[in-house]
Formats: C-alpha cells, sequence, structure tokens
C-alpha cells in the first residue's frame, strides 16, 4: 500500500509542477497548494490533469477545498479507491468530432446557407463608402493627342477615388446613347426629316446682349436664340435598341485601363430617358409619356449591360431640374411636377434590375454659363430625388444660383425624408467658371452638408461635367486638374477637422439593423394555405431564428416557450384570429413577467385590426404577396433598430462650432462615454462644466470604430449607463452598438448646452490653483478656458488600425480590409472562406459576424492565441458576490476556472499557451464569445499560428508553407495607439496611480489590463473603472483638504504615462477603499454603493437563474445558425458546462 500511495504522490506531485514551474524543493506535500503558487486558474487545470489520469469525476472542487494540500488530494484519491490501477484509468476529456468534418451536417439535413440567408446590407462601392471622398460629375477635356490612360493617371494623381473615363470615347453622352437607338436622327432614312431645334434655355431669352456672345449653331443647346443650334436627333418612328457591340466598343478600352481596380470606385455615365427627350422632339408618338416610356425601355438594356461590368452606373438626369426652363419651358411649376414624376418613375424603371447601391443619379440646371434665374427651385425637386431607387444623387451645390439649396437640404433631413442609406454627392467645383476654387471655401460648402447629414453620406464632387462635348473648351486641360487637386485638398480638410489626427474615418453615419426573431402563430386553416407556407419561408430569410407555434396550444404554452429567448427583438406574426389572441395573450405574459428584462417586441396581424397589433392587411394568399408581407415585417423591425448618428451632434455645432466658455469649474476633454458620464455627474453635483469634443459628433470610441453588429465585451449590467439615466430596463447581454450609443446620446442631451463640438484643445496649462485650457476651432481662432480643474477622458489605445500589406496582394481577387468602421457592412458573406488575421476583439467579432451571416468557413491566423471566454464567465465576475475586501469565493472561483478549460478541451478550440501559469498573454485583452467554442465544435473555425507570407488570386499562403483558400480577409492587428496626447497637453509623462496627473487634473483614460485585473469590483470594464473614479474626482473636489493628499500628494506611487497597467488602479483604489478606518468615508461608500447598484440591476433584469437558463437556450441556438437553420441533435451538440452557475451567485445577504 506504502508504493501505491507514493506512486499516487508522485502523479499528483508533477502535476502541481507541471502547472507552476516555481515550486522549489522546500516545499512540502503537507503545504497549502495556493501556497506552491497555484492560483484559481492553475487548481482547474490541476483537477482536470488528475481527471486525466485517474478518471473524470475522480476528485470535486468542494474536496479539494476542505483541505487544498497535495498529501490531502492523495488521500482522497486513496479513499475513493479508484487509484488501484492508475494506468488504466487515463481518461483524458477528448474534443468533440468537429460535425462537418465527419459530414455529420448531411445527416441533419442541413439547408443551402443561401436558402436561411439573413438580410444584408445593401452594397456600396469599396472605398467611396466613407468620409468625404471626391469624384467628378463625367466628362473631362479631350484635347488630341490624349490618351484614355492619360486621363485615369491624371484623375489618380489629382486624388479622384471615385473615377471615370471621362467620356474620352464619346463626342457627348447624348449623341452616343442616340447611336444604339433605331427610330432616331440618322438611324431612318431620310436624314432631313430628323433634324430638330436644340432646346433653348428661356434665362437665355432675357439676356439678349449677354446671349450674343455664344456664335454656335450646331451643339447640343441653344444659348443665342438668333442663332438656333439644331441636331439630326428627331424621333420618327418606333424605337428599338441596335448595335449594342458600340457600346463595348467604348466600354472596353476603359475596363483595360483600370485592370484589376475596383470596378465599383469606377463609373460609367448613360443619359436618363427623360434627358433624351429633352433633346430629342417626338414626331412619331405624340405623347410624352409614351415618348418617353418608349426611350426608358430601349436604355433599360443599355443600363443592364453597363451594369454587368461591375461598373457604377450614372444616370444623367438634368430632365430633373434644368428641363423645366428648357424643353419644359411653356410649363407651369406645378405643372412640370407631372413630368417630374413621370421622368422619376421612368429611371426606375430602367434600374428595375439592378442594385440600388451601384446606381448614381446626377441632376442639375444645365452646364452652361447664363442668368439661371429661371431655373426651378430646388425645393420643389428634392420630394422627387428622394423617390429614385439610386443610393447616390449628385446635385450642385458651387454654382451661385443653387449655393444656398442645403437649407432646403437641411429641411428634407430633419423632416427625415431623406433615406439613411441615401449617399449625396455634392457639387462643390463651378464648372463654368476658370476660377481655381480655394480648398477652404470647398471645406465650407461640403461642411454644410456633412453637420446636416453626416460625413458618410457625403461624396465631394463637381456640379456637372467639365466637357459636355468633345468640343467644349469653356474650361481647359490644366485648370480642370487644378480644380480637382483642390477638391481632394477641401475634402482632406473636412476629414481633418471631422475627426482626430490619426483616427480613422467611419464609413456610415447609421448603425445598421442587426438580426431578430420571428415567432409565427398559426391557427389550422391557415396551415393549408400556400401564402402562409410561402411567408413562414420568407420569415426564416430574414430574420436569426423562427419557431412556429400552434394556435391551439394556447398563450400561457407560448409563454413558457419563449420566457428565456431574450437576445433579440421578436416579431410575434399571428396568421388567423385565433392565432392572433394567441399572439397577444403571449404578449401580455411577456410583459406582465419582470423576472427578466427583455427585448421589445412587436405582434403583426393580418385581417381585422387588434389592439396593440400592427395590421398588415389581407392575409397574403399568393406568393408575391407572402414575399412582400415578409419584407414589410423586415422594414418595420429593422426601423426600430437602426440609429442614425445625426443624432450625435449637439444642437449648438449644428451649424458651425460652438465657441467655448471663459470661465468654468470643470474642463472635459473628450465627448466619449467616459467624458460625458463625468460632465453629467459633475454637473448634477453642482459644478458648472464645459465638455471639449475635437469631432463634429459625440460618443468616441462607439461613434468612431464601431462596427453594425459590435457588441459590448462585458455583461450588460457591467457595461451600462441605465443607473445614471434613471431607466429601469436593460440593453441585451453584451449590449450592441445602436443600444450603447443610443444611451450616450441620451446622457449626452443632459449636458447639450454645455458640449462644444469642433474645438480641438492644444494645452493644458497651469494658472493659479487652477488651469487655463488652450483651445482651437475651425474659424473662431484660439480660446482660453479657465477652470478649477481638468479631466481628460481621451481614449490613447484605439487609433488608427494597423495596415498591412503583403506581396502578391493586388492580386488577389477577393475583399481585404480591416474589421471596423463598417468597413465589411456591405459584404454578402453567405458561403465565403473567410480568413481572419490576428486574434484581438475585433478579430473575435468579425469571426462572429462572418458565422452569423453565412459564412461556409473562419480561420483565425494568430502568432499566439488570445483568451476567449464563454459569456456566462464575464458575467459571474460581476454577479457572484464579493466579501467585505471585494474579494470572489476561491471555490466557485476554481469551479468556474474548471468549467471553462474543460469547455476548451471538449470544444476542440486551442487553449492559450500562456495557460496555466497566466489567464492571458501580456497586451492582450479577453473576448467574450459563446460562438468560438461552438463554432469549433461544428467545424467552421480554426485558428492557425502562423504570419501571412503573400497573396495569389485566391488565397494566402502562410509562413508555416500552408495556403488556404479565401474570398475575405479580414485584417485586425490592432491599432496605431495615440500614446503622447496626454503628455503633449500637460507638459507632463508621469502621474499618480489614482488616474491624476496633478491636482484636479485627472487623466480618465483606459489602461493596459494586464495579470491582477480580474477580482476586483470594477473587473476589467472600463466604464465601471470610470464610475468609480469619477466619484473620486468628485470627492477631491468637494472635500480638497481633507483628501487631497491621498489623491495627488507628491509621495504617492507614480507611473510614466505611457506604461500604466489596471492594477496599478485596483492597488490606488484598494488603499482609498480602507481610508474609510481613518474616518475618510467617500471612496469605499461609492465603491459598496456601485457594486450594490449594479447587482440590483443584474437581479431586476437578468437574475442568475434566468441568465442561465437563457444563455443555454442560446448555446443551443447557437448550432442551429450555424447549422442553416436545422437543429442539431443534442447528442451532436457542443455540451453546457454551466449547469449549476445560478448555484454559485448565492448573495452573502438579501438584497435590497
Amino acid at each position: 500500500m506504502s508504493g501505491l500511495i507514493q506512486d499516487v504522490q508522485k502523479q499528483v506531485w508533477a502535476a502541481c509542477e507541471t502547472i507552476c514551474a516555481g515550486i522549489s524543493e522546500g516545499n512540502k506535500t503537507e503545504d497549502p497548494i495556493f501556497e506552491l503558487g497555484i492560483d484559481s486558474l492553475g487548481l482547474a487545470e490541476l483537477l482536470i490533469t488528475l481527471e486525466s489520469q485517474f478518471g473524470e469525476g475522480c476528485i470535486s472542487v468542494d474536496e479539494v477545498m476542505e483541505d487544498p494540500s497535495v498529501s490531502a488530494i492523495v488521500s482522497l484519491l486513496l479513499r475513493k479507491g479508484i487509484v488501484e490501477s492508475p494506468s488504466t484509468q487515463s481518461k483524458d476529456l477528448e474534443p468533440a468530432s468537429p460535425l462537418i468534418a465527419e459530414g455529420k451536417l448531411s445527416m441533419l439535413g442541413g439547408v443551402d446557407v443561401a436558402e436561411m440567408q439573413r438580410s444584408s446590407a445593401s452594397a456600396a462601392p469599396q472605398g467611396v463608402n466613407s468620409w468625404v471622398r471626391t469624384t467628378h460629375v463625367g466628362s473631362l477635356p479631350r484635347p488630341s493627342g490624349t490618351s484614355l490612360e492619360d486621363i485615369i493617371s491624371k484623375q489618380i494623381d489629382a486624388g479622384v477615388d471615385w473615377m471615370n473615363d471621362g467620356e474620352w470615347t464619346r463626342e457627348n453622352y447624348i449623341s452616343d446613347a442616340l447611336s444604339r437607338i433605331s427610330g432616331i436622327g440618322g438611324n431612318v432614312q431620310t436624314t432631313g426629316e430628323c433634324m430638330c431645334c436644340m432646346p433653348s434655355p428661356s434665362d437665355m431669352h432675357d439676356v439678349p446682349m449677354f446671349a450674343r456672345r455664344f456664335t454656335g449653331g450646331n451643339g447640343l443647346i441653344t444659348l443665342n436664340p438668333a442663332r438656333v443650334a439644331k441636331a439630326d436627333v428627331a424621333c420618327t418612328g418606333p424605337m428599338a435598341y441596335i448595335n449594342p457591340e458600340s457600346l463595348f466598343d467604348s466600354l472596353q478600352p476603359f475596363l483595360d485601363v483600370i485592370g484589376s481596380r475596383d470596378r465599383s470606385t469606377c463609373f460609367w455615365s448613360v443619359p436618363s430617358p427623360g434627358t433624351l427627350a429633352v433633346f430629342c422632339e417626338d414626331r412619331h408618338y405624340g405623347d410624352y409619356s409614351k415618348f418617353a416610356g418608349a426611350l426608358a425601355e430601349v436604355l433599360r438594356l443599355e443600363y443592364e449591360a453597363v451594369a454587368a461590368t461591375g461598373l457604377v452606373l450614372q444616370v444623367d438626369a438634368p430632365c430633373l431640374a434644368m428641363g423645366r426652363h428648357t424643353r419644359h419651358s411653356a410649363l407651369t411649376d406645378e405643372e412640370f411636377q407631372e413630368v417630374l414624376r413621370t421622368n422619376v418613375d421612368l429611371i426606375n424603371a430602367t434600374l428595375v434590375n439592378i442594385d440600388p447601391a451601384k446606381v448614381r443619379v446626377h441632376v442639375c440646371w444645365g452646364n452652361y454659363s447664363g442668368p439661371h434665374h429661371h431655373d426651378i427651385e430646388a425645393r420643389h425637386v428634392w420630394p422627387h430625388l428622394l423617390r429614385l431607387n439610386a443610393r447616390y444623387i449628385s446635385i450642385e451645390g458651387a454654382n451661385p444660383r443653387h449655393e444656398h439649396d442645403w437649407e432646403y437640404f437641411a429641411k428634407h433631413v430633419a423632416a427625415k425624408f431623406i433615406e439613411l442609406d441615401k449617399v449625396i454627392l455634392v457639387g462643390v467645383l463651378d464648372t463654368r467658371s476658370a476660377h481655381i476654387e480655394h480648398p477652404e471655401l470647398i471645406a465650407q460648402r461640403l461642411l454644410q452638408y456633412v453637420k446636416v447629414l453626416g460625413p458618410g453620406r457625403v461624396v465631394a464632387s463637381t456640379d456637372c461635367g467639365f466637357a459636355t462635348t468633345g468640343k467644349s473648351a469653356a474650361i481647359t486641360e490644366d485648370i480642370v486638374w487644378l480644380k480637382l487637386a483642390a477638391l481632394g485638398e477641401g475634402a482632406r480638410i473636412v476629414r481633418q477637422r471631422l475627426v482626430d489626427v490619426g483616427a480613422p474615418e467611419p464609413t456610415s453615419l447609421v448603425y445598421s439593423p442587426t438580426g431578430f426573431r420571428v415567432v409565427v402563430f398559426r391557427d389550422a386553416e391557415a396551415e393549408a394555405c400556400p401564402g402562409a407556407t410561402e411567408l413562414i419561408c420568407e420569415l426564416a430569410k430574414r430574420s436569426w431564428s423562427l419557431d412556429v407555434l400552434p394556435s391551439g396550444a394556447g398563450a400561457q404554452s407560448g409563454f413558457e416557450q419563449l420566457k428565456y429567448s431574450l437576445d433579440t427583438p421578436m416579431a410575434l406574426v399571428a396568421l388567423g384570429a385565433q392565432a392572433a389572441t394567441m399572439a397577444c395573450g403571449v404578449a401580455q405574459l411577456l410583459e406582465s413577467d419582470r423576472s427578466v428584462s427583455r427585448r421589445p417586441h412587436t405582434i403583426f396581424t393580418f385581417g381585422p385590426q387588434q389592439p396593440g397589433a400592427e395590421c398588415l392587411g389581407a392575409a397574403p394568399l399568393e406568393p408575391e404577396a407572402a414575399k412582400a408581407a415578409a419584407a414589410e415585417i423586415q422594414a418595420r423591425m429593422q426601423r426600430r433598430m437602426r440609429f442614425d448618428k445625426r443624432q450625435l451632434t449637439p444642437s449648438g455645432s449644428l451649424l458651425s462650432p460652438a465657441t467655448p466658455p471663459s470661465e468654468v469649474d470643470v474642463v472635459v476633454v473628450g465627448a466619449g462615454m467616459l467624458g460625458l458620464y463625468m460632465a453629467v455627474t459633475l454637473t448634477r453635483r453642482g459644478f458648472k462644466v464645459v465638455v471639449l469634443e475635437q469631432r463634429m459628433i459625440i460618443g468616441g470610441i462607439w461613434s468612431m470604430y464601431a462596427n453594425s453588429h459590435s457588441q459590448v465585451n462585458s455583461s450588460e449590467g457591467g457595461y451600462s449607463l441605465k443607473d445614471i439615466l434613471g431607466e429601469s430596463g436593460a440593453n441585451r447581454d453584451h449590449a450592441t452598438a445602436r443600444e450603447m450609443i443610443t444611451d450616450i446620446g441620451k446622457l449626452a442631451k443632459e449636458v447639450d448646452a454645455s458640449t462644444c463640438c469642433g474645438v480641438k484643445v492644444v494645452r493644458i496649462a497651469k494658472q493659479g490653483d487652477g488651469y487655463m485650457t488652450i483651445s482651437q476651432t475651425d474659424h473662431g481662432g484660439t480660446h482660453i478656458t479657465s477652470s478649477r480643474g481638468v479631466v481628460l477622458a481621451i481614449n490613447d489605445r484605439v487609433g488608427i488600425p494597423r495596415q498591412m500589406t503583403w506581396a502578391g496582394q493586388e492580386e488577389f481577387k477577393g475583399i481585404v480590409t480591416t474589421g471596423t468602421n463598417d468597413n465589411l457592412a456591405h459584404v454578402d458573406w453567405r458561403g465565403k472562406r473567410v480568413v481572419v488575421v490576428g486574434m484581438g476583439a475585433f478579430a473575435i467579432e468579425n469571426t462572429r459576424t462572418a458565422l452569423e451571416h453565412g459564412a461556409e468557413h473562419v480561420t483565425v491566423v494568430v502568432r499566439r492565441h488570445g483568451t476567449v471566454c464563454p459569456k456566462i464567465i464575464d458575467y459571474l465576475n460581476f454577479v457572484k458576490p464579493f466579501d467585505a475586501e471585494f474579494q470572489h469565493d476561491s471555490t466557485t472561483n476554481i469551479k468556474q476556472m474548471h468549467q471553462w478549460s474543460s469547455l476548451y478541451r471538449k470544444s476542440g478550440a486551442t487553449i492559450p499557451e500562456c495557460w496555466p501559469e497566466e489567464i492571458k498573454h501580456e497586451g492582450h485583452t479577453i473576448s467574450v464569445s459563446d460562438l468560438w467554442f461552438v463554432g469549433h465544435h461544428m467545424g467552421k473555425l480554426c485558428t492557425k499560428v502562423a504570419t501571412v507570407d503573400h497573396f495569389d488570386a485566391g488565397g494566402i499562403h502562410l509562413s508555416d508553407g500552408s495556403r488556404l483558400d479565401a474570398d475575405i480577409v479580414v485584417v485586425c492587428v490592432g491599432f496605431i495607439r495615440n500614446t503622447h496626447l496626454c503628455e503633449k497637453l500637460t507638459g507632463s509623462d508621469t502621474m499618480k496611480t489614482t488616474n491624476y496627473v496633478d491636482k484636479h487634473l485627472m487623466y480618465l483614460a483606459d489602461a493596459e489590463i494586464d495579470h491582477g485585473a480580474f477580482n476586483w469590483f470594477f473587473g476589467s470594464s472600463v466604464l465601471e473603472y470610470a464610475k468609480f473614479f469619477t466619484e473620486v474626482y468628485v470627492a477631491g473636489l468637494e472635500h480638497e483638504e481633507q483628501v487631497g493628499e491621498m489623491l495627488w500628494g507628491a509621495d504617492l506611487p507614480t507611473t510614466k504615462i505611457q506604461e500604466r497597467k489596471w492594477s496599478g488602479f485596483i492597488a490606488a483604489s484598494s488603499k482609498l477603499l480602507k481610508a474609510k478606518a481613518d474616518g475618510i468615508p467617500y471612496f469605499a461608500d461609492a465603491a459598496h454603493n456601485q457594486v450594490e447598484k449594479r447587482t440590483r440591476h443584474f437581479y431586476n433584469t437578468l437574475p442568475p437563474v434566468a441568465y442561465v437558463k437563457s444563455n443555454e437556450a442560446e448555446w443551443v441556438e447557437l448550432h442551429t445558425r450555424l447549422n442553416g437553420g436545422k437543429p442539431v441533435p443534442p447528442e451532436l451538440q457542443l455540451p453546457y458546462f454551466f449547469k449549476d452557475a445560478a448555484s454559485w451567485c448565492e448573495p452573502k445577504a438579501p438584497l435590497a
């Protein structure tokens, strides 16, 4: 027996040495395990090692914690009698076989991923869908001797982001299109009968002296009424599309020159039906609608041919404005409205088969020098333009007659008439004048639109083309290129003023909707209705998940099935009268159940109106009606989930930056979440505050960096503003970007009048016993604000995404981009092979987004494996009760670490190399994701330790010699930190670990979350950390004499600003809490109030029992979602390891 004891003791001791290499010879088996240097994670690893040697379940955490020593563990194993033959007991926790690898999904009857497509955001040209990019309307000078290669290279040199061929192969855009239409001009037998007068602008008739300057009589327009221009373009017979080869003869040289350039950053212009009708006289159809309709049918073929090349289609439509004072000058404005409606309808008819995101429409009042005093006002035109099935609308903004039109534009935006995905190409260059606009003037013109609509929806452009015909000579080539260079500089100025130097440029001012859940309640008679079946199929394509409940089951049964479906908003769709009754009953039960906080739900019914429901009319009987009904449900759900970031511009900064006040109590620099939290708290405590923000919108990293599908990397209650907002509800667990920015917007409204955007702080200097903050605005010069204190709430950890380029990247046929700022919002992930480079928070987020949206597989290429925890681990770190020293119970810590480690092994995900000695690598963040583990289990996800070596056309080659097929490569290799900003502003490179740089000068910013950051009351949540130190700052202001030395005293520990770590803040806060024993209660009271309030929030919105049930339900649904919407049998699912977790959260005392 003694030999067996020694054998077991050796095995247990060897396991301890493997986990903690620091065990010395002086240690004994009687020493407590924690004195050997083994922490909670290490002990969890030790138990797993022992289970692999002696059998699963051979020992429990509770048993070890009764006497945590090697000798006690040996005795326990012997007492249980399970080590008689240890060599035969070895049983490792083996990972389940990936479902895809063994073909198990096929036996599940998995549906085609494409059939279960979640509706994706509309596509946008890559490189254009960004902040204030540049383009022009189309025509460029075409001097003899110029080649197409010259035109392209000069556009690139001028900084044009979205280019075309300059209409180099065409005499003009009208005659080129007409050359492919029979029944017009020289395409009929007798040319003479096709001659017709070109339209003459009515304004030129009022200025005969000026009109005499124009001597030409053969252009597209009659500028001198005394010399009428004529052209061979009358319509004398039926029209048809002919000679399509000539279109490709024009297109092909352009396509050849742009080569491998992304065609979605290039465009090709074609006239609209109404525009051809302006220049062509109808002598055949006898009715404008019939004539223009025939032109539309012919042009539809041309439009679709251009779109098929991958180029963006530009529809030139001066008919929508210039048409009023030319061909239709005899009409009144009211009569012209009918023509406008017809012309817009005809444009939409030609675009019926083309993605609106691939279309831009140009509208102008005529590219000629003249008085333009007969132009129709923009306010009459805008309502019609908004009906165009095109994402991009090009308008005039530099023409002196229309430079004020942005005011009409602003009114339409304020009235929400402009769709959230419309992008405006603003003309900021006058194409009729030889003046080279100053870049500052261009920037001012752009800012008028940007401040109203947002920079993600404004493109800097020209009023019109520079050379409508090949003979145009009003503007010479040298002037054109100087103008375009000024355009690029003006756009750069705008970008620089809207974002910090070196900050990334968000692509969109609107967060796109995330997913929603559909529950269909169906009557028996509805089951036989083909329309009902089709509706269910269509809803399945548009939602995260879909359940069908028979109405006969009753409301209580439906409630029981849905009570823990908490993660997404629900659409309750009723098919039949009985079903509507059940849906309303379920909704009432959900609303009355206060045990958890839920996402909102909406009831949709067909037939008679039901109280509290949205009626969609008659029940769909045909497939098309069902498809339309599903689309309407989706649209209504998504409207509730959008967030327009225009709401983040303080009212005083809408049209011009506010001037900072000369004196306040506290200056807060930065209008991100932490700065606003500080400002609101100080304001409520009676201090006069000003918030200075360099950008034109508030929100910090959430408005600048987040993707539409970003979620908080922390449990909702541990990263929530609901307490300061006074709201009792909650966001979803791991709140979405839209939810966070909505709350930030609410917070900002409380200090709206005290927030100055467009203000750049350049220096903070001592001034007596306080400070002077020196700032600059675009047009107001330098300002000085005196204050008692300053809070620097400026982010320095998330800057420009690191840009990486590799050999062969230009040959790659797929997409390569960073995974931030909604750069991938337009991507269709379905069936794609995705490679994510990096393993930080954004890498994990983009992995989740890709798989949730139907990617075939994701490979994450890493230098080393970052730490990922399931959602419940993060939840437990906030909800588990703390002791008096704000420490968690060791036993439950070990239990959760044990289950976490077991989950890693069972799922097949690779355990971080730093385990068990450290929980994460130095400099890494712990990411939170259930999908990480389920995805590994299902074979949808894997990691490879390597670096990218080079690209080829279809994938990437790695440093280990392997190759990965890829359609999309997402580069998430971190950010270039703005580490010197605090030092630059304050002149100091050190600070106290209490967050003070000096007296009443606090640097409230994120720091490196190092190894000692997790077992403390504010955990690793930057918001919880900020809440505590906000109270610290207030205490310093209110009780300066009593606590000053504790906060900024000379003898306090200091740290380099660039080297500050989370553990330093924890040590400093711990010392502040102990001051209560010395009669200074402010800090300890603040911490206890914070924890009690947070815990109460968790228990009121998602208590532990409900959380575990909800999380387990989501766990199962993840398998279904990754299996294309088909349920995975329980025996093939990754087991849920945390069924007992609720018992670990029992509070030490009853909650108030």
